[in-house]
């Protein structure tokens, strides 16, 4: 692997003058930039500087107004030799390239019904697709932006950049060319622009900042309103949290239909997935949470990330963990009718920790030594959930106040800078580095055994999962006497109040679930808590719920205990509680799929178990559907898609009438498509498949996706596959979330592991220049259960391992299997016992 030159070393940029022209009938772009900058010493003592330049065509080179020799490089780099010792040079470039047409990346096409919009995805390393530039964090300068296209509508075109429209003036073609203010000093992967049809609705905060939320034209006004109001309320909410203001004079918000990750930050113009901005104001709960969060996340990042950048994507934490913290402060106190943190519970905690537990799975903090390592770095459990869950601990060890303040302290000291993450810890307080580094630095988590003797309570520290000699600095935050607040030795004991156990409204160690590790009590603790579990609030139920199911999975708990918590909740009223219950349910499938004859005794315990609940509520929505309160509708929904899937012939007449329907409650919608595939015949599942084609309701589209998925029979599941293949029927960004269910399915894992290896070419065509490519060995992995399918994977990727986007994603899915089996084949008797 050559060394990875860094074009900062060379040259250091001032800014761009980039002028733009997008061929919208041809597909294709062509233009000129400008780069002024300052050469390095390295770059005046080695006679050249280097940009990056990705699918370009390069011509009429000059520095200083002079011919300029250059070469194309490994690693997409342009190296320009220069002569003389001049520091101060201009650089400019004629390029031309193509308009993508199949990765979401670089500038490219989206296209939604009667239409198509030209947008930009420069994140992390594609800016240079566009044009050529040093396309690194470090390269930070300002941008001068003016952008033309060539259309027979571009006089109805809308273009839109990072900062407002200065002028629109026709050249000598009579087309019109949009100029734009100067940005403020930024990285590359951070400038963005769109052109197309757009709707459009604006407000603005109380600082004076504009704010419009935009979209395809055939999405309805109204779904552009809450997002305008979250973005509103969440810039104000930060303008204070931060006690610094926002840089720029406007926040555009656009959803775009064709969007490979969830959103992306750019500074000025956040790019959004249509189901992550697009939603009623009276929504589900679940949809208007998800428009919340993902807004608030990306105003979050116009400071951590935007104003102040890392220096290199081996810190991309400092972007990515802040803003998953944020995103949930921020929403819990602009909407708090969302009881955001509930939501937090059931998704950031399991998530980090049933993929941290795995032998092989990148640290927070993680060196990147080549470009291709940078796709992988962006691991939503760990990057995003995990450093979230570790900002979180410190913010709780520090306070609010503290906290708040050492990051205005940041922002004064490092705006329009690149920093590393001591930068940061040096303005939250002097012993922050030193506690935080191991948590940052090393994969995996503390496992914390808790047990008792009397009056004395031993705990012992050890990496959770597998033999590593690791050790952590460990919170305890606990709210018993006697109790340290850190474990940093292997082992300590303690005497306590053995009374100090009943009723308690939290567990004793990791209170409030705010420490990254998990802690296991021995029977006789453990008989405490659940003698007790009626009386801890939800935060804690949700907790134990959620260690359980990954305790379990590594082999530390009996799956005794997944029944027992199961029975427990059996008539829950929080549904953050019920639905981290559904977690649970989830783990008891794996069993069923390496063994079918328990997958009745499966269906039949999950039937009975909640049937009382599941009774009280269908009466109480069939008599007055409004009747129903937050939680109740949410485990309501739930419950819908519980018994659709394992026993649909339990739905009473009434409610099955409901969902056979062709006007649904959009709050059973996913429960109603669940209950169809589960039901209907293959002539009406084969409608659905052209219903999900045909309809521009992207939230549509994900009800009906969970239904087709959901499917039992060999011959619907295959009829999906082979609809997957055609972009015109599934969009690109939507494929592996369709795997990933699939996969989670005992009928359709198989086939769908079968379909994976026969079009792996096609899978790797359409994902080889996208972040999501390593998604795929990593959800098979996840999901894959028996030796002969672990045989299938070993024998399958073994010849993919040189692939630097794969190698890692592939190890650690090995791993997992692994521990599947082992889990099965050690638990399988004991669960066919507690049914």
């Amino acid at each position: 692997m050559t060394t990875l030159k860094h074009g900062t070393d060379y040259l250091i940029p001032n800014n761009y003058s980039l002028q733009l022209t997008i061929d919208a009938k041809n597909k294709e772009f062509f233009g000129t930039v400008i780069l002024q900058g300052t050469l390095t010493e390295l770059g005046i003592k080695e006679h050249f500087f280097l940009v990056h330049a990705d699918e370009l065509s390069i011509k009429n080179v000059t520095v200083n107004n002079e011919n300029a020799e250059f070469s194309a490089q490994e690693n997409n780099e342009i190296h320009i030799s220069i002569d003389g010792s001049e520091s101060e040079i201009e650089l400019k470039m004629d390029f031309s390239g193509k308009v993508n047409q199949t990765i979401m990346n670089g500038l490219y096409l989206c296209k939604y019904k009667g239409g198509e919009i030209f947008a930009t995805q420069f994140e992390s390393h594609y800016a240079r697709k566009a044009f050529p530039c040093i396309d690194e964090p470090a390269g930070k300068a300002t941008f001068d932006v003016a952008i033309c296209v060539i259309n027979e509508h571009s006089d109805s075109y809308k273009v839109i950049s990072n900062m407002p429209e200065t002028s629109v003036e026709k050249n000598e073609n009579g087309d019109l060319i949009h100029t734009f203010d100067k940005t403020p000093k930024m990285s590359p992967y951070l400038l963005a622009f769109a052109a197309g049809n757009f709707n459009e609705i604006k407000s603005s905060t109380k600082s004076g900042t504009e704010v419009s939320v935009m979209s395809s034209p055939i999405q309805p006004l109204s779904q552009l309103e809450y997002a305008l109001d979250t973005a509103v309320k969440s810039l104000e909410f930060y303008e204070d949290f931060y006690a610094t203001p926002y840089p720029l004079p406007r926040s555009i918000h656009l959803a775009l239909p064709d969007f490979s990750a969830g959103a992306m930050e750019n500074w000025g113009l956040i790019t959004y997935r249509e189901t992550a901005l697009l939603c009623e104001v009276d929504a589900p709960i679940n949809q208007r949470r998800r428009v919340a969060t993902v807004v608030a996340h990306e105003l979050a990042h116009q400071w951590f990330g935007n104003l102040v950048t890392m220096k290199w994507w081996d810190e991309l934490w400092l972007n990515e963990s802040f803003a998953n913290l944020m995103e949930y402060i921020c929403t819990d106190a602009i909407h708090t009718e969302l009881k955001i943190w509930d939501d937090y519970e059931i998704t950031e905690p399991n998530y980090a920790l049933s993929r941290d537990r795995l032998e092989g799975v990148q640290s927070v903090q993680q060196i990147v030594s080549h470009p291709d390592e940078i796709s992988t770095l962006f691991d939503g459990a760990i990057v995003y959930a995990k450093g979230g869950r570790l900002l979180k601990m410190i913010w709780k060890m520090l306070g609010t106040s503290q906290f708040q303040s050492g990051l205005k302290s940041y922002f004064e000291k490092y705006h329009y800078s690149n920093t590393t993450g001591k930068n940061l810890w040096d303005c939250l307080g002097d012993w922050v580095e030193e506690f935080i580094n191991p948590w940052l630095n090393q994969s995996g988590f503390p496992l914390i055994t808790a047990s008792i003797d009397g009056e004395k309570i031993t705990i012992n520290q050890e990496c959770f999962g597998y033999n590593a000699e690791k050790n952590w600095t460990v919170p305890l935050f606990s709210n018993i006497e006697n109790v340290p607040e850190l474990l940093a030795a292997k082992s300590a004991d303690f005497n306590i109040d053995s009374k100090s156990f009943d009723n308690l409204e939290t567990l004793p160690f990791n209170s409030e679930n705010v420490g990254h590790y998990i802690v296991s009590y021995d029977d006789t603790l453990w008989s405490k808590i659940i003698d007790n579990f009626d009386n801890y609030n939800d935060m804690t139920k949700l907790q134990i719920l959620s260690e359980q199911a990954v305790l379990s999975a590594s082999g530390y708990t009996p799956i005794s205990r997944h029944i027992e918590l199961l029975k427990l909740v059996k008539n829950e009223t929080n549904a953050a509680v019920f639905d981290s219950a559904i977690v649970l349910i989830g783990g008891l499938q794996k069993f069923a799929a390496a063994n079918e004859n328990l997958q009745p005794k499966i269906n039949r315990f999950i039937s009975t178990n909640f049937l009382d609940l599941f009774s009280s509520l269908s009466a109480k929505y069939l008599q007055d559907s409004k009747s129903l309160n937050i939680d109740e509708q949410q485990i309501f929904a739930s419950l819908i898609k519980l018994y659709a899937k394992y026993d649909p012939a339990t739905i009473s007449p009434s409610l099955a009438s409901i969902l056979n329907s062709e006007d649904v409650d959009s709050l059973i919608l996913s429960g109603s498509y669940i209950y169809k595939c589960s039901t209907n015949s293959v002539g009406e599942y084969t409608e659905l498949l052209d219903l999900y084609k045909n309809t521009n309701d992207a939230y549509v589209r994900l009800d009906i996706q969970v239904g087709l998925c959901s499917a039992k029979t060999s011959d619907k599941i295959s009829k999906l596959l082979e609809f997957m293949l055609d972009h015109k029927n599934v969009r690109q960004q939507d494929i592996y979330s369709f795997v990933a269910q699939l996969l989670s399915g005992n009928n359709s894992r198989y086939l769908t592991w079968t379909w994976m290896k026969d079009n792996w070419n096609w899978i790797d065509d359409t994902f080889a220049n996208d972040k999501s490519l390593d998604m795929f060995p990593r959800y098979a992995g996840n999901r894959l259960i028996t030796v002969s399918e672990q045989n299938e994977f070993l024998e399958f990727f073994s010849d993919k391992k040189d692939n630097i986007s794969l190698n890692r994603s592939i190890l650690v899915a090995e791993k997992e299997i692994a521990a599947n089996i082992k889990w099965v084949e050690n638990e399988m008797g004991a669960l066919e016992g507690s049914l």
